[in-house]
């Protein structure tokens, strides 16, 4: 398997709020991906994946691959206060047993 990116925490707030909720973000869309993370879910078919990027960045998501199929999963984005970073979490889903 393939994963390509191109986690709501207490007190984070959407980024589909107003921009006067997430003062300290500047809209950026070439800033890279960092702290990228794993994580396992109760379904042993689904995995999120969570990581935060400098700057306001829509439109975030995760491509992954299992065989030919080309997958796609919309990321939520949140926010801390005044603080110039956002946070995304998307979860792949259909993946295969072992």
């Amino acid at each position: 398997m393939a994963i390509l990116l191109l986690a709501p925490v207490a007190g984070a707030q959407s980024l589909g709020e107003t921009l006067q909720d997430c003062p300290g973000l500047v809209l950026s869309s070439d800033s890279a991906s960092q702290q990228i993370h794993l994580q396992m879910t109760d379904d042993p078919t689904k995995m999120s994946v969570l990581w935060a990027k400098t700057g306001r960045s829509m439109n975030q998501i995760v491509e992954y691959q299992w065989g030919a199929e080309v997958l796609e999963a919309n990321a939520e984005s949140y926010c801390y206060g005044n603080h110039n970073m956002a946070f995304h979490m998307a979860t792949m889903t259909g993946l295969p047993l072992g």
